[in-house]
């Protein structure tokens, strides 16, 4: 969701070259309503089982506003983080088994804000990803 938070398109964009730059196969879905999440984390999932050839990992990056345990949709709906890691476990997701399953949440776990800290550094290009590889 990047309503509401500064910044959210231009981690998106990161997120978007640096998954490319991992030449791993990536999907988007901006601003979605709870049943629009969920229904693309499904589709996602379903057609990982569909995959013939042997997965190397999966990784799923939600970036959100946030409280303990669930994310946010645009809609103020709430999605519980244990819903979509359960949507991912060996049951659900044979495709999966044995396979790292890595998490990324940029979300908040509450009401108290973090103002961040200021530095000296020159903020990053993308480009300098991939040069310190």
């Amino acid at each position: 969701v990047k309503r509401n938070r500064p910044g959210a398109q231009h981690d998106v964009m990161l997120m978007k070259e640096w998954l490319g730059q991992c030449q791993f196969e990536h999907t988007s879905c901006i601003d979605p309503d709870k049943m629009e999440l969920l229904g693309k984390i499904t589709s996602f999932r379903d057609g990982l089982n569909e995959i013939k050839d042997e997965i190397g990992c999966c990784l799923v990056t939600l970036m959100s506003h946030g409280e303990n345990g669930f994310i946010k949709m645009k809609d103020d709906e709430r999605v519980s983080l244990e819903d979509i890691f359960e949507m991912f476990n060996n049951k659900n997701c044979p495709a999966l088994q044995e396979k790292p399953k890595i998490f990324i949440i940029q979300a908040c776990r509450g009401e108290k804000r973090d103002s961040g800290v200021e530095t000296d550094d020159e903020p990053m290009d993308s480009d300098d990803i991939s040069e310190k590889r």
